[in-house]
């Protein structure tokens, strides 16, 4: 991440007076997490590390998270945040829990893929379906049926699959547009586009 000492010479855009410090983990802090994405995404834009400068110069932005981290950029890509940090083009969502989607944040959407398993104990699966109907189009629901909250993403019998199709997402709207021919679903595995 980034030094306290570099992020105090950063400068900051209404992020509401968040720390670059890091912190341990905050449930209660879950509203905060759209506005640190952003943060750490214009700080990157500016201020990209040595190593990564060539490969971060006028790349795609994507949000993607798991469960609270789904939540969050869901949060980031399709809610008012008066974050103002950088758009991403892509937010992949995966077991999201339920986030109010305002109709009035939407200028240039991001394509969305949302996915869960059908048998997620956490955040039940209308939670992502919700969020798949409420934001603009391309979005796209992967459903695993059976999958629970944490297999589904790390365990499941299927997840080079799912893997696959969510490279291919990520690449369809980042940087090859054939790519979304490669998103295909079978099985277990149920897609569906809007």
């Amino acid at each position: 991440m980034i030094s306290p000492r570099r992020a105090s010479s950063l400068p900051h855009r209404n992020f509401r007076g968040k720390a670059a410090l890091a912190a341990p983990p905050n449930e209660s802090d879950l509203v905060s997490e759209p506005c640190d994405l952003e943060f750490v995404a214009t700080s990157l834009e500016r201020e990209p590390p040595v190593g990564l400068a060539s490969a971060l110069a006028h790349a795609p932005l994507v949000f993607a998270g798991h469960s609270d981290g789904a939540t969050a950029a869901a949060s980031a890509g399709y809610s008012t945040n008066n974050c103002r940090g950088p758009n991403p083009v892509a937010v992949v969502a995966l077991s999201s829990d339920d986030i109010v989607v305002k109709a009035d944040a939407f200028g240039s959407s991001p394509a969305l893929l949302a996915a869960t398993g059908t048998d997620d104990e956490v955040n039940p699966v209308g939670n992502t379906e919700k969020l798949w109907l409420q934001v603009p189009r391309p979005s796209w629901l992967l459903t695993v049926q059976g999958g629970t909250h944490l297999g589904t993403f790390t365990t499941d019998r299927d997840l080079a699959r799912v893997d696959a199709l969510i490279a291919a997402f990520v690449i369809a709207h980042t940087v090859d547009p054939n790519a979304a021919t490669r998103m295909i679903a079978s099985g277990r595995l149920h897609l569906y586009k809007r």
